[in-house]
């Protein structure tokens, strides 16, 4: 309940108004038939249609009023569900410390908290609105006549003791079908997989006759279960015509011997009567219901006490700006690789820098990345920055595959930032990665680029990956391996635009070119985990 406290009061206030109005049908309904028989051959055309014209615009209030209160209890349904599903995403995604399964994800917002709007959410409603029912229906009952309104809500709840007098017979038929029926299921199951072993000692007769024993034994389980649910019908039956013969007799004995009551009246106060009992049903199944949500809703409500808005995450043109970096240096990082191997890291770059780092798969060149992006932590060791220590440096890095999504050029660029960059940035960092005249020229920023970026080809996924450092003003960033699908056209086209820019990389590669001047500085991963220079 306490889930609607954190909504808007005015749809509150609504919802409660427009209620009230819906809730008013069994008395409307009951209000017409006994207008209705009221009506006589002693009045005129224009008293009949002024009777049909008051029913109607009744009913059309009422019905209006249940579409409003439905209409209104969607909207607090939908604030509830953005406010705890968002803040449930928003929670998940930006706890990157443990990684995450995402279709368990998807199963709890699709699932798990559909089950809570469903099973709980529009129960409550559903309970309030039988509540006010009731009570409106049963007060207009007593007001038309007290006792024989007490004779038909009496009468009318006594099929109530049928599951009373049912409820261990059918418990023991159903208990009965369902232990039969996996015996049933386990002597097939073991037939088909011991058939060899059978088969070879003649054993087939037996396992049928054995079998059909099971079968048969099932079948009068379910028989027995049928007879009594059927049997638990006939009493509920009988009972409902007890319930509602006795009330007309007492009521016709009313009408005809003392006077006291119309047959209209007591028609009216049969169908009110039908809007007291049935909410009292409704109501009970709906907290039986809710219960069923106990679990889920520990689970999940408490971020309906997050602000909306309020995001941990950033969300600028630049990310972390870069452009002061003047000097790295890492001071005895250490860090222990899944294969036993432990990486011990000295290393100092000052800017401007063009690294190429090589060494055999395995030695720890990515995990050397990974701890210079913030992916992973040093377990010991300092990282400096400009001479002063700092735990998370986070450095871009662009991979051998890029994640490219299935969107657009426009939203692959900015990551779903569109509103930060106009149009013009987003040109012109496509034109600095040359993927313009590729792409954009004749499609447009709309293009849309596939799953895992199925229409592009190798090396515009990593111009792609590229325009999106550039355009964020990252100009020291990471590479890794991000030739090795490449062609060798492609891997000079790449190479060539990171060297025409004048921002800083250390890029990892098992393909390079050791003569290739244009990279400041060339080292090696050892097998001791070690970062060893082999040329300036």
């Amino acid at each position: 309940m306490k889930a609607l406290f954190n909504i808007k009061k005015h749809k509150l206030i609504l919802v409660i108004f427009w209620t009230a109005f819906s809730s008013l049908n069994g008395v409307m309904i009951s209000n017409i038939v006994i207008s209705a028989g009221k009506l006589n051959n002693q009045m005129n055309i224009y008293d009949i249609l002024k009777f049909g014209g008051k029913s109607l615009g009744i009913w059309v209030i009422v019905y209006s009023a249940t579409y409003f209160a439905g209409v209104t209890q969607a909207s607090i349904i939908k604030d509830i569900n953005l406010r705890i599903k968002q803040s449930y995403f928003e929670s998940e995604f930006l706890n990157n410390k443990v990684s995450k399964d995402a279709s368990q994800i998807i199963s709890a917002v699709m699932n798990d908290l559909k089950l809570i709007e469903t099973n709980y959410l529009e129960q409550i409603f559903s309970t309030f609105s039988n509540i006010l029912l009731f009570i409106f229906s049963l007060s207009y009952m007593l007001y038309l006549n007290l006792v024989v309104s007490l004779v038909f809500i009496v009468f009318s709840l006594l099929p109530v003791i049928v599951p009373s007098i049912m409820g261990k017979r059918l418990v023991k038929s159903a208990n009965d079908f369902s232990e039969s029926s996996a015996a049933y299921s386990k002597i097939l199951k073991e037939a088909f997989n011991g058939y060899q072993t059978v088969s070879i000692f003649s054993a087939e007769k037996g396992i049928l006759e054995y079998s059909t024993k099971r079968l048969v034994k099932m079948e009068q389980s379910v028989f027995e279960l049928k007879k009594s649910e059927w049997l638990a019908k006939l009493l509920s039956s009988i009972i409902s015509g007890f319930s509602f013969i006795i009330p007309f007799v007492i009521g016709s004995y009313l009408i005809i011997f003392k006077g006291t009551l119309s047959f209209s009246i007591l028609i009216g106060i049969f169908l009110a009567n039908d809007k007291v009992v049935g909410p009292i049903q409704s109501i009970v199944g709906s907290l039986s219901t809710m219960k069923t949500t106990k679990e889920l809703r520990k689970k999940y409500f408490k971020y309906l006490q997050r602000s909306n808005g309020n995001l941990s995450a950033k969300d600028s043109k630049v990310g972390m700006d870069n452009t002061d970096i003047k000097c790295i240096e890492l001071d005895s990082l250490r860090y222990n690789l899944n294969n036993g191997k432990t990486l011990n890291l000295d290393l100092q770059l000052k800017k401007p820098f063009r690294v190429l780092l090589t060494g055999e798969s395995g030695s720890g060149k990515t995990t050397f990345l990974n701890l210079l992006n913030g992916t992973l932590s040093p377990q010991k060791g300092q990282m400096r920055v400009n001479g002063r220590e700092i735990v998370n440096l986070k450095i871009p890095t662009v991979s051998q595959n890029p994640y490219i999504f299935d969107t657009s050029i426009r939203e692959n660029i900015t990551l779903f930032q569109n509103y930060l960059f106009s149009e013009d940035e987003i040109i012109e960092v496509l034109k600095k990665v040359k993927l313009y005249d590729e792409l954009v020229y004749d499609g447009g920023l709309d293009y849309q680029c596939g799953e895992q970026g199925g229409y592009l080809s190798g090396g515009q996924k990593q111009k792609l990956a590229l325009a999106r450092l550039l355009i964020r003003n990252k100009v020291i960033y990471l590479l890794d391996e991000i030739s090795a699908n490449l062609d060798e056209k492609n891997s000079k086209i790449i190479h060539d635009l990171l060297f025409e820019l004048d921002d800083s990389f250390i890029e990892v590669s098992h393909h390079y070119d050791l003569n290739d001047v244009r990279y400041t500085a060339v080292y090696k991963m050892t097998d001791e985990g070690r970062i060893e220079k082999l040329r300036e």
